[in-house]
């Protein structure tokens, strides 16, 4: 969907009640005669927000078990970290241990990280400020584009050089 085009809707939506009404009661409709093509199988719901409601919405649970499936792997060469894959709550333990007591300069190369949670975010930090009382540094390298988001979302691109 296009983001601009979604805009204009909600924007319509919030000005002009019976459009309004209409969105709510027929989202495929309206969405369709808006110019979006949406798949027959995929279901559309347009939600009110309201002061005492709050709505979250969960990816489907086959693609979370997808995704738990999907190993990290790393490779340490010359003190340059290549990881591979997902860092996330699950795959973070697969990596902690090694870098506890790490005592030298490192850098991560992050050019195959596809996805990375708070729990990744967690663990840089730790390692950072690990390195930082000895003196040590940590470096972030090619980092891919939706992974950097992240970290610009959270605010660790003040701490990080990214």
């Amino acid at each position: 969907m296009s983001k601009e085009k979604l805009q204009k809707i909600i924007q319509r939506a919030t000005t002009d009640f019976d459009f309004r009404k209409h969105l709510i009661q027929e989202p495929r409709e309206v969405l369709m005669d808006e110019g979006f093509s949406i798949p027959p199988e995929k279901k559309v719901v347009i939600l009110e927000s309201t002061d005492d409601m709050f709505y979250v919405v969960l990816s489907n649970p086959e693609k979370v078990k997808k995704a738990e499936a999907q190993p990290l792997e790393y490779t340490i060469e010359d003190d340059v970290v290549h990881l591979k894959g997902r860092l996330d709550s699950y795959t973070v333990e697969q990596v902690r241990e090694t870098f506890l007591d790490w005592e030298k300069d490192i850098s991560f190369d992050l050019k195959d990280l596809t996805y990375i949670s708070s729990a990744g975010l967690s663990f840089f930090l730790r390692i950072h400020k690990q390195l930082d009382q000895t003196g040590h540094k940590m470096s972030l390298l090619n980092i891919q584009p939706a992974v950097r988001n992240v970290f610009v979302l959270g605010g660790f691109d003040k701490i990080f050089n990214i």
